[in-house]
């Protein structure tokens, strides 16, 4: 007769749902489980972490310091079950987890466990006692004896199909709670050597008494008999205890064996990975002895070229002691050499400047030439597609035309043809500009795209055409260029500013302002430069030429003339001082 086991354990704390779950995932030493067996252990969670963490986010976080945080549920079956090691094993489990998830809710169990490992296979549940009003009730389904009798009852009726009997209800007997059993099963099993093995004892019963009739020769006949018997019985018994004493050494020396060819594994990796780390140190000293060798060798070279440099100095210096004339001479020569190298190099870089100017200028001729052209055609476009759907008839008035026309795509064509006609863009004035600024400070920046063309559009002609566009001919003296062009970059740095105390005020957080901050200011930085160096190509760059060729004049002049630029000139030598006859002062 088997019967189904049905126990129930109260956890209180955090502490108590986690050593059991350290029994349920084996992460504490479990004597009694079969490390073999392990693999055959199913969890619905596939770590000790992950069912902690499930099981502590079902919990309510109010609740009672004395409240039942979950249930524990133990099911199993007597270890004599037919149903062991068979299809009917895992249908008993699976029915087991639909009754626990039609009597808690489904919603309510939240972890399954079962151990294959143990002597007998066994389902542990863990559920969070939770009722309808969604606070923790565990008195609800496990308040006193007879709700838990009725319970087990209940998955008894539910089981029995499996062979399974429930077992005397209303028993006075003392069940062993969860943890009872777990501390019984977990004892340690004794050693092979200290095992005794216990012979059943032999039934003296079976011997046959001597009637008192009977013959001697017929009793002698039944005791033989019955000596036979015994000495049967107690040779199986023999053969039963030597054939598990061999497997429990088999099993032992197996054991041994397993953990021998993983110890070699872990030796034989450990070693190679010692191999591996001897290699990767000798590559490195290797290159480091290469490195130290190629400093040695620049080290050398330096020293070399130190000691050359000293003795061509000395050597210098000892021509000055000699011969100051021919130091002179030779010093002067050296100057007038590096003077024109440096001259020659001047002059290159001034003609490759001017070079790459012109050639800026001519790729810049032909973009507008070819924006123009593009503008030209697309009018004459637009002129000949009007003027062929009006059958040749003059379209003078385009905006008659327009009211007049029925066509959609007419009417769009000559809206285009009427906003091309305005050539003449609106001034940037400076309330717009002050108030784009503003805007800026404040943090919108929906127009900022929209200010980034205006200011694209006010920097196109450069510094004299920016001040016009900017509208800033009543501020700006306009006898002074130079001026003007400082009050042009005075009012991108101005714009420039503005960005970088934006940029510091902004949160991290907010990556798109900052980009478009960024990209904003990049773009403020870039036009700046560009307009100064063309305000230097057009402004200053003559001026200062022209500052070049008087000092080359003034130089050329001095060497034909000493005099020259000093009141005198060369027909017209410097008249000398009168010196004053200071005579006697007693002279009458």
């Amino acid at each position: 007769m088997s019967f189904a086991i049905y126990r129930t354990a109260k956890l209180k704390s955090m502490g108590e749902i986690g050593g059991s779950l350290s029994h349920t995932y084996r992460t504490r030493p479990t004597p009694n489980a079969d490390e073999n067996k392990l693999h055959l252990n199913k969890h619905i969670f596939e770590t000790y972490n992950q069912c902690f963490d499930a099981l502590k986010n079902a919990i309510p976080e109010k609740r009672r310091s004395n409240a039942v945080l979950c249930v524990e549920h133990l099911i199993t079956a007597s270890p004599d079950w037919n149903g062991w090691g068979t299809e009917k094993e895992s249908e008993f489990f699976k029915k087991s987890v639909e009754f626990l998830n039609k009597k808690y809710g489904k919603e309510n169990v939240i972890a399954c466990s079962i151990h294959r490992d143990e002597t007998t296979p066994h389902l542990i549940v863990y559920i969070v006692p939770i009722d309808e009003k969604g606070g923790l009730n565990a008195k609800k389904w496990l308040g006193g004896r007879s709700k838990l009798s009725q319970t087990q009852t209940e998955f008894a009726n539910e089981v029995k199909h499996f062979g399974l009997e429930r077992g005397l209800e209303n028993s006075k007997a003392r069940h062993k709670t969860i943890k009872q059993f777990y501390a019984e099963i977990e004892k340690p099993t004794p050693k092979l050597k200290e095992k005794k093995y216990e012979i059943q004892p032999i039934n003296y019963d079976l011997m046959p008494k001597m009637g008192f009739l009977e013959t001697t020769s017929s009793f002698n006949k039944k005791l033989e008999t019955s000596y036979n018997d015994i000495h049967l019985i107690y040779e199986n018994q023999m053969l039963r205890l030597k054939e598990g004493h061999g497997k429990i050494l088999q099993n032992a020396v197996d054991t041994y064996e397993k953990k021998l060819v993983e110890n070699r594994l872990k030796i034989e990796k450990l070693s190679n990975e010692n191999s591996r780390l001897k290699s990767d140190k000798k590559l490195i000293t290797q290159g480091f002895e290469k490195k130290i060798e190629l400093l040695e060798k620049e080290k050398t070279a330096i020293t070399n070229d130190k000691l050359k440099s000293l003795r061509e100095f000395d050597s210098f210096s000892q021509l000055k002691k000699i011969d100051p004339r021919a130091f002179q001479r030779l010093e002067i020569d050296v100057v007038d050499v590096v003077n024109q190298h440096k001259n020659a190099r001047e002059a290159e870089r001034k003609a490759e400047a001017e070079k790459h100017y012109r050639e800026q200028q001519r790729i810049e001729n032909e973009r507008r030439a070819a924006l123009k052209q593009k503008e030209e055609n697309h009018r004459a476009w637009l002129f000949n597609r009007i003027l062929e759907r009006k059958e040749g008839v003059l379209a003078h008035d385009l905006t008659a035309m327009s009211v007049k026309s029925q066509n959609p795509c007419e009417k769009a064509a000559i809206a285009d043809l009427l906003n091309f006609r305005k050539s003449e863009k609106s001034v940037l004035k400076n309330q717009h500009f002050e108030y784009r600024l503003q805007q800026i400070r404040s943090g919108d920046l929906s127009k900022l795209d929209e200010f980034k063309h205006a200011l694209q559009w006010a920097i196109e002609g450069g510094v004299v055409e920016t001040v016009y566009r900017l509208n800033m001919d009543k501020n700006v003296d306009w006898d002074d260029e130079g001026k003007a062009g400082r009050e042009v970059f005075y009012l991108f740095e101005n714009i420039s500013n503005v960005v970088e105390q934006q940029l510091e005020k902004t949160n991290y957080s907010e990556i798109e302002k900052i980009k478009k901050l960024a990209d904003f200011g990049d773009f403020v930085r870039e036009k700046t430069d560009s307009l100064y160096n063309d305000y230097l190509q057009k402004r200053l760059t003559p001026f200062y030429e022209r500052e070049e060729r008087m000092k080359v004049h003034l130089e050329a002049m001095r060497k034909t003339d000493p005099n020259y630029m000093r009141g005198n000139s060369p027909s017209e030598p410097e008249p000398q001082k009168q010196k004053l006859d200071k005579g006697n002062d007693f002279s009458m």
